[in-house]
């Protein structure tokens, strides 16, 4: 679908922060990194925090942690609607003149739901916690840049 065609409602709503510290780089981290055998269920958003976020606009940033296809399809076999990460993409991003098969785009495009990256600050969010993701209001586009908000008590 194109940015037009989803529904704001569809960017916003309970979530669930994974966190893994010590992401190293170039790392798949599968379902045993993200701890998802102890979950029966997902709300509707899931977050993976892995801090690469601090290397954003440096080089090594490229060179990011990513998700496994296995573990993206049990996200979404758990109920998730939206993947959200701090990286520049779930899927690893490929050398120059590398080919990716994009397995997690796969699993979780292919299946109707979303993704959102390159967020920032995760450090600061709950692990439970309401989000709402809101992009630009463009047509005809796959992406834009969305203003990200964690509805906290205060």
């Amino acid at each position: 679908r194109t940015l037009d065609q989803v529904r704001l409602e569809e960017l916003v709503g309970d979530a669930l922060v994974l966190r893994v510290p010590d992401a190293r780089t170039g790392q798949a981290l599968g379902e045993q990194d993200l701890g998802l055998a102890k979950l029966t269920s997902a709300p509707k958003i899931v977050v993976i925090h892995t801090g690469w976020d601090q290397f954003f606009g440096s080089e090594k940033y490229l060179n990011h942690p990513f998700l496994t296809g296995s573990a993206a399809e049990r996200l979404c076999g758990l109920g998730m609607r939206l993947l959200a990460i701090d990286t520049l993409s779930p899927d690893r991003t490929p050398a120059a003149g590398e080919q990716s098969d994009f397995a997690v785009h796969r699993a979780v495009l292919g299946s109707d739901r979303l993704i959102v990256e390159n967020l920032r600050g995760l450090e600061n969010v709950p692990d439970q916690v309401r989000l709402g993701f809101f992009p630009l209001k463009l047509t005809a586009v796959d992406g834009a840049p969305v203003r990200a908000v964690a509805f906290t008590e205060s």
